[in-house]
């Protein structure tokens, strides 16, 4: 099979796959994944995503024939609905393995294209950043707040209004003074934790299918078991703007349970100075496809990394 043919195959399965981890981020029940990464929820949490993992596998079982490797389907003379036995004992398909598997298959083959230039992605606490960057008398983070006995009801940083009796955190609080959202939810995290957080990576330019950027990242101190999301932020003299990165808001991933993220994405966007990437933690649990959710209530900024 040709080479392009095959890396059709592969976005077209990488494609599939996240639809159904779209549509299980939220579903009927409106439980989010366990802290384990696994999707969707109830007394069957494969079984949302068992057609997609059927396409997926005739996928993959189709790329392995035309590589030269022997059909899986028919080595062992059963129906090819079966798993034969000379796959191993039974293992939990997620999409995350079986696009580890089909990757596999096609970069045995030509690799995707990928231009010289990768950028080093350094995060830093958002509240640090956005404190430095307005340069606040007193540093704060304006995306999680503080009981503030005597703070009344108002708009703060980013005109994000808050209830009485809260105020954005100081950073410069005590690291287990508890958090909370802009409407005296609490959010079960220590300020300190909050700001624990860390993040690096690489953003490695590519020209394929459409996609700009590689952006490969991994994270320390998230909030365990918590929903989160990388979106593009892009500076401008009339006011940020923000984009999933992705393009679409499809890659949505939740923390492991010691706090713990690899992500990899495609991008659209062409990313310069101008730009920052953002990790948003999604307190409510959800996805909010393209859109952010709304700030200091459902969405929180945690970390940033502004290209150089």
């Amino acid at each position: 099979m040709r080479r392009k043919r095959r890396q059709a195959l592969l976005l077209d399965a990488e494609v599939t796959a996240l639809e159904c981890q779209r549509d299980a981020f939220i579903d009927n029940s409106g439980h989010p994944p366990g802290p384990d990464n696994s999707i969707g929820s109830g007394p069957d949490p494969e079984a949302p995503c068992s057609a997609s993992f059927e396409r997926v596998r005739q996928k993959l079982r189709r790329i392995l024939v035309a590589s030269g490797h022997r059909d899986p389907d028919r080595d062992s003379g059963e129906s090819p609905r079966r798993t034969p036995k000379r796959w191993g004992p039974r293992v939990r398909a997620t999409p995350t393995l079986l696009l580890a598997i089909v990757a596999a298959a096609v970069l045995s083959g030509p690799p995707l294209a990928t231009a010289a230039g990768a950028v080093a992605l350094v995060f830093e606490s958002y509240g640090t950043f956005f404190s430095e960057e307005t340069s606040q008398a007193l540093p704060a983070d304006p995306q999680v707040f503080v009981r503030a006995p005597d703070a009344a009801a108002g708009i703060g940083p980013q005109n994000i209004s808050h209830a009485a009796g809260f105020a954005p955190a100081p950073i410069a609080a005590a690291p287990d003074t508890p958090l909370y959202t802009a409407l005296g939810q609490p959010l079960s995290i220590t300020l300190g934790r909050w700001l624990a957080a860390q993040g690096a990576g690489e953003i490695t330019p590519v020209n394929e299918h459409g996609h700009a950027a590689l952006v490969r990242v991994s994270f320390t101190g998230l909030v365990p078991g918590g929903a989160y999301s990388l979106f593009a932020v892009t500076f401008q003299a009339a006011g940020n703007t923000f984009a999933p990165l992705d393009g679409v808001g499809l890659h949505n991933f939740v923390a492991l349970s010691g706090g713990t993220a690899n992500v990899t994405i495609f991008t659209p966007f062409r990313l310069t100075h101008a730009n920052a990437v953002l990790l948003l933690y999604h307190s409510d649990g959800r996805a909010h496809g393209i859109s952010r959710g709304d700030p200091g209530v459902t969405v929180h900024h945690q970390l940033i990394a502004r290209l150089p």
